[in-house]
């Protein structure tokens, strides 16, 4: 009589990490603008089986009898490095944490709104002074009929204020001394709480991938002798990162900011991610800047159409597959000429100078060579070239760019250009789809089909030859 019954539940502990992915072999991604790469898991250990245990009682009167049950569950955690890519990178934009989306700006970027009441002093500063900027200084004092409100100060004549210091002087404008009184500061400032980051909602902190990086400070403390730098490698890492209920390291993906952003755009100019993946001393090619040739025209002529990329070159591949893919997107040929590789822009018009950035592009149309019948030698007869030139049936009039849309989270979107006349008249002719992963914005991929369309249409590339018998003086 009166006794109780306890019923205990208890979840089997996962007793290890449960590995998604870490893989051997992977090329350690070289990344230019921005985009999204996937971390590898290259380190873990400290691996957490964390009780938690909720009971219930139930039944019984006046707390006698009854059934308590006890629940036991387990969450999971262990200390883990993700590598991410060639380093240094400058900052993780949001990120991805299996099906979990985190929003992330810089936190220098985040400005919050602040409000603060102190006592009357000649100078005060205020408890927030990144990236302060003044709104407004009010000081409690009679208003026109006699009760106490918040009355504002004009600055420059009541205050003056620099870096978050306020300097306010002992009488008003309006005659209130200041002695005594209350002062309400309005101004912003950028938040310093990493949590707002994405990477701090993930609990995760950010090493930048700098040649010669010390070691993990949590490695060099805990496992000193497994405390690598890993030298010139970005990764990701957490001492206490919360694992799924499965004990898993979910996968991850992360949104980078890579070298050579142009401006606000966040993409690189094709013309820089070239020279940088010919010659850069740390995972260049190496080609050697000698051997390559101006690029002024090249950078110029992206820049005046629009046409940016944010490369990030995650498995292995011939160079000169890369500069052919960077070419054809582009809308460039790659020439080899006077010892040097040169990317001409086929772009035959002027583009001028035109909001936003003001670089324009001016072609160079002068001939190379100016031949005439004067210069060949054929047998009497015949014409001194000969000409074959593909049929219009051989061109495509629609083409489709596969890129991924920056504003869609980077998932993969297809960009299409038609020539509509074309179609009417002879038919729907497709070029096979065209792999664009370094376009990340839905108005260079528009950009981009369109050329490409173009070309294909209406620069139909003959093939000269001299004639049978012909011959250069």
């Amino acid at each position: 009589m009166g006794g109780s019954k306890t019923i205990s539940n208890v979840t089997p502990a996962v007793g290890a990490v449960s590995i998604q992915q870490s893989s051997y072999g992977l090329v350690i991604p070289i990344v230019w603008g921005r985009t999204r790469i996937t971390g590898n898991l290259i380190w873990y250990g400290d691996f957490k089986a964390n009780p938690h245990t909720e009971t219930t009682q139930s039944g019984g009167k006046g707390g006698a009898g009854g059934i308590r049950q006890s629940t036991t569950t387990y969450t999971y955690s262990a200390a883990v490095m993700m590598a991410l890519a060639e380093g240094p990178i400058t900052g993780i934009r949001s990120a991805w944490r299996g099906k979990s989306y985190y929003s992330g700006i810089p936190v220098s970027n985040r400005i919050q709104k602040a409000v603060e009441q102190k006592p009357y002093a000649a100078s005060m500063t205020v408890d927030h002074t990144a990236s302060w900027s003044d709104v407004s200084v009010e000081v409690f004092a009679p208003g026109i009929f006699g009760n106490d409100v918040w009355v504002s100060l004009l600055r420059g004549v009541d205050y003056d204020a620099s870096g978050g210091t306020y300097t306010i002087g002992p009488v008003t404008h309006g005659g209130t001394v200041m002695a005594g009184r209350t002062v309400q500061i309005t101004y912003t400032y950028s938040a310093a709480d990493p949590s707002e980051s994405a990477l701090g909602a993930l609990g995760l902190d950010l090493t930048m991938g700098t040649p010669g990086q010390a070691p993990w400070s949590f490695l060099a403390t805990n496992h000193a002798d497994q405390a690598v730098g890993y030298s010139s490698v970005a990764y990701v890492m957490g001492a206490d990162y919360a694992l799924t209920g499965n004990a898993e390291v979910d996968n991850h993906a992360f949104e980078v900011d890579a070298p050579l952003q142009f401006s606000d755009v966040g993409d690189a100019v094709p013309a820089n991610v070239v020279k940088d993946f010919l010659s850069n001393p740390q995972y260049g090619a190496p080609f050697g800047a000698d051997k390559l040739g101006p690029m002024t025209d090249y950078a110029n002529a992206c820049i005046a159409q629009g046409i940016f990329v944010s490369p990030a070159l995650t498995q292995q591949a011939a160079a000169i597959d890369i500069l052919s893919q960077m070419a054809q997107i582009t809308n460039c040929g790659l020439v080899w000429s006077e010892g040097m590789l040169k990317f001409v822009p086929y772009t035959d018009m002027p583009i001028a100078a035109h909001w936003p950035y003001y670089i324009g592009y001016t072609p160079n149309t002068a001939p190379v060579y100016d031949l005439t019948y004067d210069d060949f030698v054929c047998d009497p007869g015949d014409d001194p070239v000969k000409v074959d030139r593909s049929g219009q049936s051989d061109t495509f009039n629609t083409v489709k760019v596969e890129y991924l849309d920056r504003a869609d989270f980077y998932n993969i979107a297809i960009q299409e250009a038609k020539d509509q006349a074309d179609i009417q008249e002879s038919g729907l002719r497709v070029m096979p789809t065209i792999s664009a992963h370094w376009i990340c914005d839905v108005r260079v991929a528009k950009i981009v089909a369109q050329l490409i369309l173009q070309r294909s249409m209406y620069i139909v590339t003959p093939i000269a030859s001299p004639s049978a018998g012909a011959r250069s003086r």
